[in-house]
């Protein structure tokens, strides 16, 4: 398996009923991901950009702003 670089951001709904965040995170990495971050969605379930658009929208700003893909 090759490693890959190429930033990740991984957003949930902190309604959604999956696991948790965390392990997620951990798989995601455990699979090759070196640079994975995540974070949740206040209000919002599975469909966090139909439920809470702006919200993701302010998310994704951050994270290119960090640095993320151009």
């Amino acid at each position: 398996r090759q490693p890959v670089d190429t930033p990740v951001l991984y957003l949930r709904g902190d309604k959604d009923p999956g696991l948790g965040l965390d392990r997620y995170l951990d798989g995601l990495r455990h699979g090759g991901l070196r640079d994975v971050q995540g974070g949740t969605i206040a209000n919002s379930g599975h469909f966090a950009p139909d439920e809470q658009p702006e919200a993701v929208a302010r998310a994704l700003e951050r994270f290119l702003e960090l640095g993320g893909p151009a």
